[in-house]
């Protein structure tokens, strides 16, 4: 057994499985994302931002010589937890891709490199972060909604200042507390990834 000071959630997709486990009930859900890889190409510098198209969140952008192509959908599945590649899915990121990007009629996918992952979804697409309701050591750092990898330097450092110093000093983060939804308070929905 080991004796802890606090215990932060940051378990992702699985913010709701590990919620319970403390008696916790957080309105986080799993969403599958897939990613479609190019074949080594030129079509686009290395160093171009990642370009993300708000009306429908398709979005690509250029690593390791390579084209990513990302466009959310709804995958019907019985497994919300399910990271099975979909295949019919490659088609319709494809039409889109040369939509919105005539030179991607060129590009070429490499099957064997695309990738199915999970993204932790809130009802409002905003973070919850912060003490749990009820609890004086347990932290929340989920619902990240496609925007963890981005954002977790600050969310760390921010969870790290209110587990140290009672409260966040370099940020106000009232908007991202964990009692919001359950006070009828939800932020505004943004949904773009």
């Amino acid at each position: 057994a080991y004796r802890i000071g606090s215990v932060v959630n940051a378990a992702g997709a699985w913010a709701a499985v590990v919620g319970r486990m403390a008696g916790i009930a957080l309105p986080i859900t799993p969403a599958k994302r897939q990613v479609a890889v190019s074949y080594p190409t030129n079509l686009l510098l290395e160093d171009m931002p990642m370009t993300i198209f708000t009306e429908d969140s398709f979005h690509f952008r250029a690593r390791d010589g390579r084209v990513l192509l990302l466009l959310p959908v709804d995958y019907p599945t019985s497994d919300p937890f399910d990271t099975t590649f979909e295949e019919w899915w490659i088609e319709k990121v494809m039409a889109r891709a040369k939509e919105c990007v005539p030179k991607f009629a060129s590009l070429a996918i490499d099957r064997a490199n695309c990738v199915a992952g999970l993204y932790e979804m809130s009802p409002d697409r905003h973070q919850l972060l912060g003490r749990a309701p009820g609890f004086e050591n347990f932290y929340l750092a989920n619902g990240s909604s496609g925007h963890g990898v981005m954002h977790s330097p600050s969310l760390g450092q921010l969870l790290a200042e209110e587990i140290l110093d009672g409260r966040t000093t370099s940020l106000d983060t009232t908007p991202l507390r964990p009692s919001r939804l359950a006070e009828g308070k939800p932020n505004p929905v943004m949904e773009f990834l």
